[in-house]
Order: structure tokens, then C-alpha cells, then sequence
């Protein structure tokens, strides 16, 4: 896609949003094109094709003289059974992921599955590898249509894949523009006005780092990947707190320096500890006064323990670690890892529970007044921390 193409389609998500929420309500007029050109800091030719598409597809109506303006929804003419009614009770409910890889994923997946299952509700699973562009056109292609599969969808819970911040912008546009029920899994998107359903990583970070408080340590670090993202960076407020709680306040000149938040996120499934095991290198390696480290998920604490053997560093002895997660499937570690346990397989159903709220509310008012329901896990304690 130009960037020409993502200016026209940003300005357009951007419109709809306002529509769908309200911001412009039914019959009223929405700013002429020279003030959107102006706003949106492009030309009016950018703004006259988003604002062409709106018309196309029903969300506005252009009359000479009389400006543009909000029109009342008109119903999706879909074939079969009406499953986007309020209250219907057609359609399937899609789950777009990355795969089925990663445990933490699996077990999102397996939740959401066996909620609808119980329901005695259709679902529809659509795996997209690592690739967002994939997922981002699913998404698109399932708002456009409406089916998977030859399925009618009548909402989509999404985990999504963003591998960077340059691909977020796009991301979080087809999100916006995307006409069906959204609810996201574990990743939020501040901004796009969809509920999410993720780990409490607030608490999960604040109950680890008061775990290590609790026994005398004070140089306690931080270390994450994926580190831009809003539940890695939750995790980081957790400790936070609980570091400023005990008066050892995260700051320039003390704690500060002992947190990293690395922006890369490479995983490689074949070997899922080997970019971890490099970063946690490069940190203790920087930090040779730690006493213990919070980490932000399992595979850092799992290359923490093996560079801190590499190295000499006996574990606890001479640095405790935790990891955030408890993923079964890691191989056993010597000690054996504390970690915090994510209840995966509950953030999936309640995921499918919202989706379900989400379609019978309807989606002005989702959005409106989004949720954001956090689910929290609890501290396992073991022998490395």
C-alpha cells in the first residue's frame, strides 16, 4: 500500500470512528473538505477520496450546496439467517490469531472455543502465522463481507500480531474501520474504541516485585522485550509501584538504570529462548551489582537462568529471577522458575462472553464506553526468586 493509499485510508477510519461513536450524530453536517484537508494536515484530494468511500458505503450522503451529511445506518442485506440482529441468534463467531505456537495463544484459543462450546454457539478459527498485514486483511475482508468460510460472522475477537510500531498505525486503522462487533485478546489498542480482555499486568508485575521486597532485596531490575506494547509496559508499571511503594522509587540516578525495555520482538519457535538468552546476557552483563530481576515473560527469565550459569552466578544465592506467564511447555529449569501464572484459557472465554455483550449492545454503544477487563493470575513461588 502507497503512503498515499494509508493517508486516504487513516482519514477515512478516522471518519467512521466519529460516526460509529457518535462524535458526528444522524442529519448533522460533518466539516467541509478544505477544513478536513486542514485538520488532517493533507491535500483535499486525499480527504474527497475518504470522504467518497463514506458515501459508497453508506455512512454519509452529498448533496450541492448542502454539505455532507450523517445518514441513519441502513441494515446489512447478508444471505441466510439475520445473525447481525440484536438478539439473533445466527452466524458464527470468528477468532483471528497468530497460531497456535505459542502456549499462551493455544490456551487463549482453547478458552475461547470451549466458552462457545458450551454456549452451544458456532465459531469459526482463522490463523494468520506472524504476519500482520495477513491479519489486518482478514479483518478487513471479514468487515467488508461478513462471512469466513462460508459462514455468516457476527463478531471477531482478535489477537493481534504486531511485530513493530511502524505497523501499528495500519493496524489499529483497520480496526477502526472494520463494521463488525471487535473485541481484542491480550494486546490492547488504546485508541481504536474496541474492549479488550487481557492479564492484569499491573498487578502481575507489583505482585512479583513485592515478592522479592518481601525478602530483603532492593536491587531488584526490570527486563522486557516487546517493550512499546501496552501490556509489556503494564507489567513495567507493576513493578514500578511496588519499587516506589518501598521507597525505592524508579529514578534517574537509582532503579531506573537497572530496567530495560527492548523494542524487539523476533520469535523463532524452533528455539524460543535464543533471542531472550541474548538480551539477558547483554543486561546482566551491564548490571553486575543485581540482586534479582523481574522479567517480563517466561523466556527472558528461562535465558536469565542460563546465562546466570554461564556466567557463575549461583541462583538464588547470588541473583533471584521471575518470569511472568507460567508456560507449561518450557522445559524444567534448575532451580525451578517463580513465575506469575496467566490465566489464559479464562482471558479467551471472557473474551467470547464480551463479543457476545458487545454484538447484543450493539456497536455505538460499545464504543462509546469500551471495556477493558482485566484478568489476573497469581504468583507461583518456586526456587529461583
Amino acid at each position: 500500500m502507497s503512503q498515499a493509499q494509508q493517508k486516504v485510508e487513516f482519514v477515512y477510519a478516522t471518519l467512521v470512528r466519529r460516526i460509529r461513536t457518535g462524535f458526528w450524530r444522524t442529519g448533522e453536517v460533518i466539516p467541509a473538505e478544505i477544513d478536513l484537508a486542514s485538520e488532517f494536515r493533507c491535500s483535499r484530494g486525499t480527504v474527497n477520496r475518504a470522504v467518497s468511500r463514506l458515501a459508497k458505503e453508506g455512512w454519509v450522503e452529498r448533496r450541492t450546496r448542502a454539505g455532507t451529511r450523517v445518514v441513519p445506518p441502513k441494515p446489512i442485506a447478508q444471505p441466510g439467517a439475520g445473525g447481525h440482529r440484536k438478539g439473533g441468534g445466527g452466524g458464527t463467531w470468528a477468532f483471528i490469531y497468530p497460531n497456535l505456537r505459542h502456549e499462551g495463544i493455544a490456551r487463549v484459543v482453547a478458552g475461547f472455543q470451549g466458552a462457545a462450546a458450551a454456549a452451544g454457539q458456532p465459531t469459526r478459527m482463522l490463523t494468520t502465522g506472524v504476519d500482520f498485514g495477513r491479519e489486518s486483511e482478514m479483518i478487513a475482508r471479514l468487515g467488508e463481507g461478513g462471512r469466513a468460510g462460508g459462514g455468516e460472522v457476527r463478531g471477531i475477537v482478535v489477537y493481534p500480531v504486531i511485530a513493530s510500531a511502524e505497523d501499528h498505525l495500519y493496524y489499529m486503522q483497520t480496526i477502526l474501520a472494520c463494521p463488525l462487533p471487535v473485541v481484542l485478546a491480550e494486546v490492547n489498542l488504546p485508541g481504536v474504541g474496541r474492549p479488550v480482555v487481557m492479564a492484569d499486568g499491573i498487578h502481575a508485575g507489583r505482585e512479583a516485585t513485592r515478592h522479592l521486597l518481601a525478602q530483603g532485596v532492593r536491587r531488584i531490575g526490570f527486563l522486557a522485550n516487546y517493550g512499546w506494547v501496552p501490556m509489556v509496559r503494564d507489567r513495567y508499571l507493576g513493578y514500578r509501584q511496588a519499587m516506589e511503594e518501598a521507597g525505592a522509587g524508579v529514578t534517574e540516578a537509582g532503579p531506573a538504570q537497572r530496567v530495560r525495555l527492548d523494542v524487539r520482538m523476533r520469535p523463532k519457535f524452533d528455539d524460543p529462548i535464543s533471542e531472550p538468552e541474548v538480551l539477558a546476557r547483554e543486561y546482566l552483563e551491564a548490571h553486575p551489582d543485581l540482586e534479582a530481576v523481574v522479567c517480563g515473560d517466561d523466556f527472558l527469565a528461562h535465558g536469565c537462568l542460563r546465562v546466570a550459569r554461564q556466567l557463575g552466578w549461583p541462583v538464588p544465592g547470588r541473583l533471584r529471577v521471575i518470569g511472568i506467564d507460567g508456560l507449561r511447555s518450557l522445559p524444567a529449569t534448575r532451580p525451578a522458575l517463580t513465575c506469575y501464572r496467566v490465566p489464559f484459557e479464562r482471558i479467551g472465554a471472557e473474551a467470547f462472553t464480551l463479543l457476545r455483550q458487545v454484538a447484543e449492545a450493539g456497536m455505538s454503544v460499545a464504543a462509546r464506553c469500551p471495556s477493558e477487563r482485566c484478568v489476573r493470575g497469581e504468583l507461583v513461588v518456586r526456587r529461583s526468586g
